[in-house]
């Protein structure tokens, strides 16, 4: 069933799903998924229920984790309808969704808007890096630059220049945590489901982490073709 306004939409990791969806197509997975076929696969303990659930709302999946049949038609599809497949199911589970927006052309504001009746309410900014990224997979959102942001005020405002008082200004500001440092929310939400460091992972999940990485940081800072002038800083003698 398609996703209806005030239920519960997907917001499992998109590299995740995509990683999943990929290895059934070219090593497969056992059916029924279940919790402990998806740690076997890679998968993270804290993902694991809100990667089943996702795999059922986009309907991959039944409610006891056999396989349905739009994942075997994913399985099955020539590499040449594969896009084609994906972005039919796509464009099936989130109907709703497109009734109101057009990914492909809409601002990051209005597609954020069309998910807020959707629950858990705590988890919209994970449910469009997912929604993105699906729609990118699938071919539904063809290119970078025409994914349009919401149009900015003083896009060329200059640095200020300050002069250097002490030594206190010369050093490098402290690291931060992505969800310290102001990141827009669905690349901090892609950067909180990284493995815990030194944990490691395949080198598949990695693969998948970059491309959604690529897909969620064009749609943030889509490409321009010019860029604001930025005045230079005097160099330190």
């Amino acid at each position: 069933m398609p996703l209806a306004p005030n239920g519960t939409a997907p917001y499992a990791p998109a590299s995740t799903v995509i990683s999943l969806i990929e290895r059934a197509r070219t090593r497969g997975l056992p059916s029924p998924i279940t919790k402990d076929v998806l740690q076997r696969s890679g998968i993270s303990e804290s993902l694991l229920p809100r990667t089943l659930q996702t795999l059922q709302l986009l309907e991959l999946i039944a409610d006891d984790g056999t396989w349905t049949q739009n994942l075997e038609i994913l399985r099955s599809a020539p590499e040449s309808e594969y896009q084609a497949r994906l972005a039919d199911i796509v464009r099936s589970v989130y109907e709703d969704i497109f009734k109101f927006v057009d990914p492909n052309k809409d601002s990051p504001t209005a597609i954020r808007d069309a998910f807020r009746s959707y629950t858990p309410h705590g988890q919209q900014e994970r449910m469009i890096p997912l929604f993105m990224a699906l729609c990118k997979a699938a071919g539904i959102v063809e290119g970078e630059s025409t994914i349009r942001k919401p149009r900015e005020h003083n896009q060329t405002k200059k640095f200020q220049k300050r002069p250097i008082t002490s030594k206190t200004d010369l050093q490098l500001p402290k690291k931060q945590s992505p969800s310290s440092n102001n990141l827009p929310a669905p690349l901090a939400g892609l950067l909180s489901a990284l493995p815990p460091e030194g944990s490691g992972w395949s080198q598949e999940s990695r693969d998948r982490f970059l491309t959604t990485f690529g897909t969620l940081l064009d749609f943030c800072f889509p490409i321009r073709n010019t860029e604001p002038e930025v005045e230079q800083e005097e160099e330190l003698a």
